[in-house]
């Protein structure tokens, strides 16, 4: 979808788009999507990714 939709974004004269991506923690399945969807643009686009919760450490549950 985003390769079909990005020319068109290009067209209109925009200068950027925001993907946002999100799952439970933010460390592990949106950061490895984040990255392929940056791997395939950056040949055709100005790439940055930003993992906004990478480093955030997680919660522990007291179980005791």
């Amino acid at each position: 979808m985003l390769k079909t939709i990005m020319p068109a974004y290009q067209k209109e004269g925009k200068t950027s788009v925001t993907i946002a991506i999100g799952c439970t923690g933010g460390q592990h399945r949106s950061v490895a999507f984040a990255e392929r969807i940056g791997k395939a643009f950056a040949d055709d686009y100005a790439v940055d990714i930003t993992h906004r919760d990478v480093n955030k450490r997680k919660a522990t549950v007291n179980r005791s």
